[in-house]
C-alpha cells in the first residue's frame, strides 16, 4: 500500500510539473540582432590652396585682449581697407640677423601690405588670409 501511495504521489508531482511548465510562457528566442555598420567614408582632403603674392592697403589698428590669469594682454594687429574689410596682420617673423617689422608704431597709419596669403571668393565676397609680411610701407599723404 505504502508502494502505490508513494508512486501516486510521485505521479501527481510529475503531472504538476508538467502543468506548470505549459502555464508559464517561454522565453522568446534570443534574437540576434545585427546592425549594419557603414564603413567610414574616405578621407578626401581638399586641395592645396597655395599662398600668393598679396598686396593690401588700409589703415593698420590694435586690438588688445586681456590674457588669462596671471598672463600678459594679446594683442592683435589688424589692416582695414577703404571698403571696410578686416585682415588680420600675422606676427612679424624676422629672419635672424634682420628687424623684426614693428606694427605698434604703425597704428593709425595708411600703409601697403606686400606678403603672403590666400584668396577666397565666397558668398560674393573676397576673404584674404595673410601669412607672412614680407614689407610694409607707409603711404604717402597727398594733399
Amino acid at each position: 500500500m505504502k508502494k502505490i501511495v508513494v508512486a501516486g504521489i510521485v505521479c501527481m508531482v510529475c503531472v504538476c510539473v508538467t502543468v506548470a511548465e505549459d502555464a508559464i510562457p517561454a522565453a522568446p528566442a534570443a534574437d540576434v540582432v545585427v546592425e549594419a555598420v557603414a564603413a567610414p567614408a574616405p578621407v578626401v582632403e581638399a586641395p592645396a590652396i597655395e599662398a600668393q603674392d598679396v598686396v593690401l592697403k588700409g589703415v593698420v589698428s590694435k586690438i588688445e585682449r586681456p590674457g588669462k590669469e596671471g598672463e600678459a594682454a594679446k594683442v592683435t594687429y589688424m589692416l582695414t581697407d577703404a571698403d571696410g574689410h578686416v585682415t588680420r596682420l600675422p606676427e612679424s617673423q624676422a629672419p635672424e640677423g634682420e628687424a623684426a617689422i614693428d606694427l605698434a608704431s604703425l597704428v593709425g597709419a595708411e600703409v601697403t601690405v606686400t606678403g603672403k596669403g590666400m584668396v577666397r571668393e565666397a558668398d560674393g565676397k573676397t576673404m584674404v588670409h595673410l601669412m607672412s609680411i614680407s614689407a610694409i610701407s607707409k603711404v604717402a599723404v597727398q594733399e
